[in-house]
């Protein structure tokens, strides 16, 4: 029980680390994508 307390801690601890993460990942992903359309149209 004490270990299951445990893991569920650490997960809510990695979410606020994720979240910037994905945020700033997000329009580099989104500029990626945009550069690969363009070059896939001409």
């Amino acid at each position: 029980m004490k270990y299951r307390a445990l893991v569920n801690m650490g997960v809510a601890d990695m979410w606020p680390v994720y979240i910037p993460l994905i945020v700033g990942l997000a329009p580099g992903l989104v500029y990626f994508i945009a550069i690969t359309a363009r070059k896939s149209r001409k």
